[in-house]
């Protein structure tokens, strides 16, 4: 996934979810994901379906992912962190929704599928 400036690598939010989910059972209505200091977003289940249409690659869907690393490198707490490298705060995980900041989160601890 891209912002414009920095490449992230993750695993797919959707892959995830279906992972743990009963065999047979419909994909969660309602996703949220939540920091570690309570602050807490919704994604749209269509979004974390069907992915993104990209603004910087025209043509191409990206999927919602939750990042461990960017530019190459793992992520780290904050800014403040012994291998901080400008880009590369918001461990353990990072929720990247490409051509959406707004949706995105550091510091993921929980995710909420129901």
């Amino acid at each position: 996934a891209r912002d414009g400036r920095f490449n992230y690598e993750g695993v797919s939010l959707r892959e995830l979810i279906e992972s743990h989910m009963p065999e047979g059972a419909a994909f969660p209505r309602r996703i949220s994901v939540i920091s570690d200091g309570g602050y807490a977003k919704e994604i749209d289940a269509d979004l974390v379906l069907n992915g993104v249409d990209s603004s910087y690659q025209p043509g191409e869907r990206r999927e919602v992912i939750l990042a461990y690393a960017s530019q190459g490198a793992p992520l780290v707490r904050s800014r403040d962190s012994e291998g901080y490298t400008g880009a590369n705060d918001g461990a353990p995980l990072r929720l990247i929704v490409e051509n959406s900041i707004a949706l995105w989160i550091k510091n993921i601890c929980r995710i909420e599928a129901e």
